[in-house]
């Protein structure tokens, strides 16, 4: 459930994000829980409060239409981390889909 409170904040800032003309991220994560017939008995939605390199990596990759570049994770590289901790890197857009 969102916080009515820091919606309020959420709000304030995207205006002033908007004023400056700076881009302000925000994400969200939901989970659903649905009984053996298949019907939704359960579901909570709630603000993302923590942005990893994973995310600005595919955010970035697919604003500048910028592909994966290197094997090494870290500052400076465009590349993501599968589950495993495996580098995804190579000539293709970044995803976070995982085969």
């Amino acid at each position: 459930m969102l916080d009515p409170k820091e919606e309020r904040q959420y709000k304030r800032l995207r205006k002033l994000g908007q004023e400056l003309h700076i881009m302000l991220p925000e994400a969200f994560w939901t989970f659903e829980v649905f009984d053996r017939n298949g019907k939704l008995i359960q579901r909570h939605r709630q603000r993302s409060h923590s942005w990893v390199r994973n995310a600005y990596n595919h955010s970035f990759s697919e604003l500048a239409a910028k592909n994966a570049s290197d094997s090494t994770f870290g500052a400076g590289k465009l590349n993501i981390k599968d589950p495993d901790g495996l580098v995804k890197y190579g000539a293709y857009p970044i995803t976070l889909r995982y085969d």
